[in-house]
């Protein structure tokens, strides 16, 4: 890594992160599958992917997306607010502009209730 600091030429970048590879088990939201993998039906052809979050208390939810690769992916949700004992999916396809070859990126969604968390979602298409 390089810098236009003129006195030592680099910068120091320390990052710390706590990555789970499930989610947390204490949370009231459930969701599945932890991550999408779209596979080719024909040459270009991909179908819509699903992400199911389920409410297993008695809190309500609000969820928004926040980040997602556009020019990759498209997601909406069905609905922006959780109920208690109900289900809000994620519904994910990728664009028509998707470049061709493997592509791994992510969708990043705010939860906000009793708790405020951030849930990101892992996506990729082709190769590993």
């Amino acid at each position: 890594m390089s810098s236009s600091d003129t006195v030592s030429g680099f910068n120091r970048l320390d990052i710390t992160a706590d990555v789970k590879p499930k989610p947390d088990t204490l949370l009231d939201i459930s969701y599945a599958p932890y991550s999408l993998e779209f596979k080719e039906k024909k040459k270009g052809k991909f179908e819509e992917m699903k992400v199911e979050f389920t409410s297993k208390g008695q809190k309500e939810y609000r969820f928004e997306v926040i980040d997602y690769p556009r020019g990759f992916f498209e997601a909406k949700l069905s609905k922006e607010t959780l109920m208690p004992g109900k289900t809000v999916e994620l519904r994910v396809k990728p664009a028509k502009t998707l470049p061709a070859g493997a592509v791994k990126k992510s969708i990043t969604l705010q939860v906000s209730g009793e708790k405020e968390f951030r849930i990101t979602i892992p996506v990729k298409t082709g190769g590993s």
